[in-house]
């Protein structure tokens, strides 16, 4: 493929994750979002950052994994998933902070941490699966956007922080991940560039990025539903986050 090729193709996954985007924020429950009590509230916030903990938990490791796959001969992949997978070590440390910095009483994530919801860990599992199988580059469709959503979550994220009245100490992951992720956006774009030389392998990136987009969307509606059971005092697994001033 030619460079002018593989350009089309970028944009044609810019696309799907720009639609995929609009169709997370026009869900039902984020209609009208902060002019409801929900848009106040710090619960659904840290409900939010319990389930970006999880994920984050795993993101090294699978990069690792994928890094050590046998199947995959392309040097440069491996040479990213593991420079990658260093770089993110410990990440999900900066959400564990953000959940104390708001006031949820962990005092072991091990132990504390309110649980990963049916459609996270369906996405753990699927990037896990993603990174043992035949063709681990493929994982890179989810790497491209969870690397770089700035774009189409900062205007939330600002509101959600002024609507809350949230200080950019409690929210750390998305301030100082935003710088990091500034140059991982830019290094995915390059190992795109040079792993995906055929249109079937665009298109087998451009299809991980369509069902882990939408099971983040699937996630999102947990979110909302888990938090509804928390207002109704019918949440157990989150009850931890009734101790933040709301």
């Amino acid at each position: 493929m030619t460079q002018e090729q593989k350009e089309a193709e970028l944009k044609k996954l810019d696309e799907t994750i720009s639609n995929i985007w609009k169709k997370i924020f026009s869900l039902k429950e984020a209609a009208g979002f902060f002019e409801k009590i929900t848009g106040k509230d710090k619960r659904i916030y840290a409900l939010y950052m319990t389930q970006v903990y999880h994920y984050s938990y795993y993101t090294a490791r699978h990069m690792g994994l994928a890094g050590a796959n046998l199947f995959n001969k392309n040097v440069h992949f491996m040479q990213y998933s593991f420079e990658h997978a260093s770089e993110e070590t410990g990440h999900e440390l900066m959400a564990l902070h953000d959940l104390k910095a708001v006031g949820v009483p962990i005092e072991e994530a091990e132990k504390d941490m309110p649980p990963a919801l049916p459609g996270n860990e369906m996405l753990i599992a699927y990037v896990k699966y993603l990174s043992e199988s035949e063709h681990p580059f493929r994982m890179l469709g989810y790497s491209y956007w969870i690397e770089s959503p700035y774009k189409y979550v900062l205007q939330f994220m600002e509101t959600m922080q002024k609507s809350m009245e949230l200080e950019s100490k409690q929210m750390t992951f998305y301030y100082q991940h935003m710088q990091i992720d500034q140059k991982h956006g830019g290094d995915v774009i390059k190992i795109l560039m040079k792993v995906c030389n055929t249109p079937e392998q665009w298109n087998m990136v451009r299809e991980v990025t369509e069902n882990s987009l939408q099971m983040m969307l699937n996630l999102f509606v947990e979110i909302f539903a888990e938090y509804d059971k928390l207002v109704k005092g019918e949440s157990k697994n989150f009850a931890i986050l009734n101790n933040i001033s709301y």
